[in-house]
């Protein structure tokens, strides 16, 4: 056991007022059994001189990566160097929402979790409104069942709003993944065994931004496609059975517009299974008018899904 209870793992890129904010917000933190793992991808020193100036007195381990290594990568690094218990990742455009968040989040630790997650709130800086998310209990089950349901929808949230046991510190983030990279680190986790824990709290603000990667990548065939193959790669297509799986494939090519193996291959020209190639034929037989209709969508997934091909 380390000395070191919680390494809070920010990795930066500029933006040193939302940085700012976020030190501020662990400088109020009730809990101080932490360290900070700072990894700087930025092309200058502002951030080193922000600390220097303000924060020294701050448990902060400041590392400037000698290139920029990009998202996830800089997140890999900052988890590496870490030396807690528990690691917190945090995004340096996030912060915590009150001074006992991360008293609370450590509470919630105990010897039967590995993987700790809470409800957090959105805060939509361009237009100043916030959104809380909670997690639908409902459907712990199924998480726990099959993983690969956080394609349909991440339900845990981003990284920041979790906690994640030291010793899952070897399990990366995948660096082919940008759009769904945080949700297939939950499946990896969830795969290899961790046990889950939701806190019933709003302990994080999620600042969002029309500036963030994700917006960029949304809707994009050339980022969605690769990565939902890669998922399938990675973890088998037997998750297809799961019909909530099943339904986040179906979604992804209907609102793509794209409904033949011929239209997805020129973004992501993989070895796409049998499944799939089934899933598109019914796909392109459907009254492409009507798949805007969320009733029609779903019945037709619900017939596709009964022909798919079996022992998937």
């Amino acid at each position: 056991m380390s000395s070191v209870q919680i390494s809070i793992c920010i990795p930066c890129y500029k933006n040193e007022s939302k940085l700012q904010r976020l030190l501020e917000s662990i400088a109020l933190q009730s809990f101080t059994n932490y360290e900070i793992v700072l990894t700087d991808d930025s092309p200058d020193d502002r951030i080193f001189k922000l600390i220097q100036s303000k924060y020294a007195d701050l448990a902060i381990r400041y590392y400037k990566n000698e290139k920029a290594l990009g998202s996830p990568e800089n997140w890999n690094i900052a988890i590496a160097k870490a030396k807690g218990d528990w690691i917190k990742i945090m995004h340096h455009d996030d912060y915590f929402t009150h001074k006992d968040s991360l008293k609370n989040f450590f509470n919630a630790t105990s010897a039967n979790v590995d993987f700790v997650f809470c409800n957090y709130i959105n805060v939509y800086e361009e237009n100043n409104t916030q959104r809380v998310f909670r997690f639908p209990k409902t459907k712990m089950k199924g998480l726990l069942k099959e993983p690969m349901i956080l394609n349909a929808r991440n339900i845990i949230g981003n990284p920041s709003c979790t906690l994640i046991r030291a010793t899952f510190k070897s399990t990366a983030y995948d660096k082919r993944f940008i759009w769904k990279v945080d949700l297939e680190y939950y499946i990896s986790l969830l795969k290899k065994g961790a046990r889950i824990a939701h806190l019933d709290q709003e302990l994080i603000c999620v600042g969002m931004s029309s500036g963030q990667i994700t917006n960029s990548v949304k809707l994009n065939p050339a980022f969605e496609l690769p990565e939902s193959y890669f998922l399938l790669e990675k973890y088998g297509i037997a998750c297809l059975d799961n019909v909530k799986v099943y339904d986040s494939y179906w979604r992804t090519f209907r609102n793509l517009k794209l409904y033949t193996l011929a239209g997805i291959k020129k973004y992501a020209d993989y070895n796409w299974p049998p499944v799939i190639h089934r899933m598109l034929l019914h796909l392109d037989k459907c009254n492409k008018k009507n798949l805007g209709n969320g009733f029609y969508s779903k019945f037709m997934m619900y017939w596709s899904y009964l022909k798919r091909p079996k022992n998937t």
